[in-house]
């Protein structure tokens, strides 16, 4: 798994949950939490494999250990902020948060310098 390929990845999934803060029907909906899920999970695999090519084997296990733990960060700052509040501001959370990953992501797909 290459850089560029868990980038793309990433957008993807940003653009898919980004659109989980517009009413689009049962059906639609359903179809993006599906290929949401397929998406992060895919990330999550490129992600390790991107790991275990260029990590050194004695910072291999940090490396992904610290990645799980980035990972499930987000989930852990937030429950609190999205439970208790409107659904209107829940659409603005997702859209800013899509925002921001998907910015990143496409900032860092376009720089000519290999990490």
């Amino acid at each position: 798994a290459g850089q560029k390929q868990v980038l793309w990845g990433v957008i993807l999934a940003a653009v898919c949950y980004g659109l989980f803060s517009f009413y689009l029907g049962f059906w639609i909906t359903g179809i993006l939490v599906i290929l949401y899920t397929m998406l992060s999970q895919a990330v999550d695999w490129w992600t390790g494999l991107y790991i275990n090519q260029h990590c050194e084997s004695k910072s291999r296990a940090t490396t992904l250990s610290t990645w799980e733990m980035f990972r499930k960060l987000p989930y852990i700052l937030v429950v609190g902020i999205i439970t208790n509040i409107s659904p209107w501001w829940l659409g603005v959370f997702i859209l800013v948060t899509a925002a921001l990953a998907l910015l990143s992501a496409t900032y860092s797909l376009t720089q000519r310098h290999k990490y």
